[in-house]
């Protein structure tokens, strides 16, 4: 999940990542704003994606001037900054589709890459594909040297056969930074990753299937300093789905992941999970996903090896519709993930974040959320100066978001972002404030 500001583009709602909220950092990346632009989803209504109708091409345009006050993200040297972005991309889908097929965010210290559960869906139709490009252009007023572009390709392909079995191919190419306050750098860290992800689904009958993935997951960074986090993952998992009501369905899900680090700097390590979850749509108003389980983290490297790690870990999100125009969502996570501190084993990662979505009149909508996020670091001790210990980062952030519908195809924003780091390292604390406008145009 995000910090999202969401934009209306036509219908279309835009997502302003201003912070990832990686599970890794919450870090403010002023300079590497990742403008994702997707449609709303589900909704069908007259105001979803475009209105009632949808091309198989989908170019869009978004012009962006941001502030920050903190733009390295630094508690002792905070420099202001403003930030134009443009933001060119299309969408194509085959059929033409009224919905993303999936909304898939991927966080670079998560093995695997994929920072929730991606759960399968059901397909109105025998095959659905769909392919994504955009481009974050980002050119700085005071410091040139930080300008950046970044990039995320991506693509699936879905196919329902007949007699039960589905397939699904998902693609994810991304060229991206850091932000600024990473683990122990201070610079903007670019990094190129993809994951590739298959999955089949069988249905053995109405009420019952199974599911298996496998993934492959690359990261590489272009700077000497950071080549120590190069790695590339291969991940498997089983699921096996029962609905034991019209709107309830719990599952089982065994996943096991290799992470092989291409310098001898960070350890190997084995992961094995397993969980126990369910699927519940209560109402129209009401959706829960979540599940529970228990993860065993196994280290390579003989005499430099880590004792194993076994954690408590899951996931929970409850989305609430209260009206049409009014909705609520919530997600929780504990979870295991890699470091980017060199020298250290993993991190236990705490997450819990809130998002609000009113629509005030059919032409203006405001977001809000608000999340929380806690980095303890294992393996080993942190040294900064005379400080010597375990380090602990926590994260408070939020951001409020206001848009503006000024033509079918033409839309504006303003928003607020916040974001504060509390290290138990006090060098490492920061509060970083943006403001910004966007303007978006999509056909």
């Amino acid at each position: 999940m995000k910090l999202l500001h969401l934009v209306l583009a036509g219908g279309m709602y835009v997502l302003l990542g201003v912070a990832p909220l990686a599970a890794a950092n919450m870090a403010t990346p002023v300079a590497n704003y990742d403008l994702t632009l997707m449609p709303e989803g589900v909704t069908t209504s007259s105001d979803s994606a475009f209105g009632e109708t949808w091309n198989y091409f989908n170019p869009f345009l978004s012009l962006g001037e941001y502030y920050t006050d903190n733009l390295f993200n630094s508690d002792n040297n905070q420099q202001s900054d403003f930030i134009t972005v443009i933001t060119p991309g299309i969408w194509v889908a085959l059929p033409a589709s009224r919905q993303p097929l999936t909304d898939v965010e991927t966080v670079n210290t998560v093995p695997g890459g994929f920072e929730l559960t991606r759960f399968d869906t059901d397909l109105p139709r025998r095959m659905q594909a769909y392919a994504l490009y955009r481009a974050n252009i980002n050119r700085h007023n005071d410091f040139s040297q930080e300008n950046t572009v970044n990039h995320r390709a991506e693509g699936m392909l879905q196919y329902n056969f007949r007699g039960g079995l589905a397939l699904e191919l998902l693609d994810i190419y991304e060229i991206e930074q850091d932000p600024y306050g990473t683990g122990t750098s201070q610079v903007l860290d670019e990094y190129k990753s993809n994951v590739l992800n298959a999955m089949a689904v069988y249905r053995i009958t109405p009420k019952t299937r199974v599911r298996a993935d496998f993934s492959l997951y690359s990261l590489s960074y272009d700077s000497s300093l950071n080549r120590f986090r190069d790695r590339d993952d291969q991940g498997f998992s089983l699921f096996a789905f029962h609905k034991f009501w019209e709107k309830t369905s719990a599952f089982l899900e065994y996943e096991f992941v290799n992470i092989d680090y291409d310098r001898n700097f960070l350890v190997d390590s084995k992961e094995h999970r397993y969980f126990v979850g369910a699927l519940w749509d209560a109402t129209a108003k009401i959706a829960v996903q979540g599940k529970l389980g228990y993860g065993v983290k196994s280290f390579e490297g003989g005499a430099t090896a880590f004792d194993d790690n076994r954690d408590l870990i899951g996931e929970a999100r409850l989305d609430y519709r209260f009206t049409p125009k009014t909705s609520l969502g919530l997600t929780a996570t504990r979870a295991v993930n890699e470091t980017d501190i060199l020298g250290l084993s993993d991190v236990l990662t705490h997450r819990v974040g809130i998002d609000y979505s009113q629509r005030i009149t059919s032409k203006i909508r405001l977001i809000a959320d608000l999340n929380y996020l806690r980095n303890s670091y294992r393996g080993g001790n942190v040294t900064s100066g005379f400080l010597v210990g375990k380090r602990v980062d926590d994260y408070l952030g939020g951001g409020l978001t206001l848009g503006f519908s000024l033509r079918d195809w033409l839309n504006l924003s303003v928003g607020y972002n916040y974001t504060e780091r509390d290290s138990n390292f006090t060098i490492y604390d920061y509060q970083t404030n943006t403001f910004f406008v966007t303007l978006t145009a999509a056909l």
